[in-house]
């Protein structure tokens, strides 16, 4: 494949700058680009008429690539790594789109693809959307299949704005943050949870947010592992636990309104660290019905979703979840993890009409001391009409 890269070293590149014959160990220093040529696809005139961080017409800010297709058949677009990157465009030499490609919202690092059939060779124009300017980076990889043509012009050159020079050679560490689509947890091992979604509603709590969070209960702690995720480890003394309430219906606790049910929720998923054996679990309450089958006088029934004992290692990060499993390509380095129902702590008649009061993170009191110490990095619960994603960061005020 033809591939375009900015601010990011080749797939074959080294870290340790040892290289063999047939690989690269110098990377593309901040804000440069390199192209790759070959397989149906050259850059024109050597990259020479390539915008950087342009504007045209309808398209939004974009790195804008003048290529020559050699052959016809099918173009296939891949962005295996996009960070702040968005869409491809192909357009022919007289402004028509050709081909879309939209990035996966889900991570950063994925395969996905878009294909069409172009008909005609000659000056085409590649816009691979920019969201940010310098924490942009991007790997596209764009092919007519089964073609050679090319495949002898070996571009090394990187091709960078000279306004565009910095000082260092790698951007800076990623930071944990949170935001209206976005949600990233460095690790001390240097890698990076996170998750992009565009069309999802995010609730984000911080520093400041953890009381409040608690309602009276133990308050997330810092992470002794040295992330900025939420973490309790449990004492096992008298009847400390949590029940951190991160959603509650409207109008709750004197007059809730459901705003979907039980039964709606196809898919719960939970980013989770548990260090102790035992674990915590996800609570949903429903909202009382006041006809004699409420489990208690302020919610109807309780459904308990444990990590079942055994069944992972502790100081392991799992996404764990109930309902559909997680797409593939959503923190594909972080293994699954099934959740548990618990039957016996689960209370009232668990109808799937029943609406949803309150979603808590929760911890039994009786756990000695460390069982249920856990670290916490998300909450997200598909309700059918949306997707809500919860997140845990001690950061901000």
């Amino acid at each position: 494949m033809a591939e375009f890269v900015k601010d990011l070293s080749l797939g074959w590149a080294l870290a340790s700058g040892v290289a063999e014959s047939d690989q690269r160990s110098n990377s593309v220093h901040f804000d440069q680009r390199r192209v790759h040529q070959g397989s149906g696809i050259i850059v024109v005139d050597q990259g020479a008429n390539a915008r950087f961080y342009g504007v045209d017409g309808s398209y939004p800010l974009s790195d804008i690539w003048e290529i020559d297709v050699l052959d016809s058949g099918t173009l296939r677009v891949q962005t295996p790594y996009h960070m702040q990157a968005g869409t491809v465009w192909v357009l022919d030499g007289s402004g028509n789109e050709v081909l879309t490609h939209q990035p996966s919202k889900y991570t950063r690092r994925d395969f996905s693809e878009t294909v069409a059939t172009i008909a005609t060779s000659g000056t085409h124009y590649m816009y691979q959307e920019l969201k940010g300017r310098r924490s942009c980076e991007y790997r596209t990889l764009i092919q007519i299949d089964g073609s050679e043509l090319g495949n002898s012009l070996q571009d090394e050159a990187p091709y960078t704005p000279p306004e565009r020079r910095r000082s260092f050679p790698t951007p800076p560490p990623a930071t944990p943050g949170a935001g209206s689509d976005f949600y990233r947890l460095p690790l001390a091992n240097g890698e990076v949870l996170e998750i992009i979604d565009e069309d999802a509603d995010f609730t984000n709590y911080n520093t400041s947010a953890a009381v409040a969070l608690a309602a009276g209960g133990q308050v997330a702690t810092a992470d002794p592992e040295g992330t900025a995720a939420y973490y309790y480890g449990n004492s096992g003394t008298g009847s400390e636990k949590i029940n951190w309430y991160y959603y509650a219906a409207p109008g709750a606790p004197g007059a809730p309104v459901a705003e979907y049910n039980y039964g709606d929720q196809s898919q719960v998923l939970w980013l989770v660290r548990p260090d102790g054996s035992e674990g915590p679990y996800l609570t949903t309450y429903s909202v009382p019905q006041g006809d004699g089958n409420d489990a208690a006088s302020w919610y109807r029934s309780r459904w308990n979703w444990s990590l079942n004992p055994g069944s992972y290692t502790p100081g392991q990060w799992y996404l764990a979840y109930r309902g559909t499993a997680p797409d593939a390509s959503l923190l594909p380095d972080v293994p699954r993890l099934p959740l548990h129902f618990d039957a016996f702590s689960s209370a009232g008649p668990q109808a799937d009409d029943e609406g949803i009061l309150y979603q808590v993170i929760s911890t039994n009191s009786a756990a000695v001391a460390g069982a249920a110490s856990a670290a916490h990095g998300f909450v997200s619960i598909d309700n059918s009409s949306e997707v809500d994603i919860f997140t845990f960061l001690l950061t901000g005020e």
